[in-house]
């Protein structure tokens, strides 16, 4: 998984190169990771801050708002409170 600009991600979604979108809720927030159907793991992404660390929503409207606005007609949501957002690497496509 790679972290990505939200500029890059941005782009990606709304082109439709990405459009399968997850809201992931870890012990700091929610995240967002996005990959296209059907693709390697190698090619899921995950929104990052300017500051290179993991974009973080403190609850589920964030990551739904931002799917709503960038058009996409569905994002899945995972409950793993018990992990952080540094171990959720191997989950993506559950």
């Amino acid at each position: 998984m790679k972290l990505i600009s939200r500029k890059e991600f941005d782009r990606r979604v709304t082109s439709g190169e990405l459009d399968n979108l997850q809201a992931v809720m870890v012990k700091e927030g929610f995240c967002l990771i996005a990959s296209k159907a059907d693709s390697p793991d190698e090619d899921v992404f995950m929104l990052r801050r300017t500051d290179k660390k993991p974009y973080i929503w403190n609850n589920e409207l964030g990551p739904s708002s931002y799917a709503r606005t960038r058009g996409c007609s569905s994002l899945t949501v995972f409950y793993r409170e018990n992990l952080s957002v540094s171990s959720i690497q191997g989950l993506m496509h559950v």
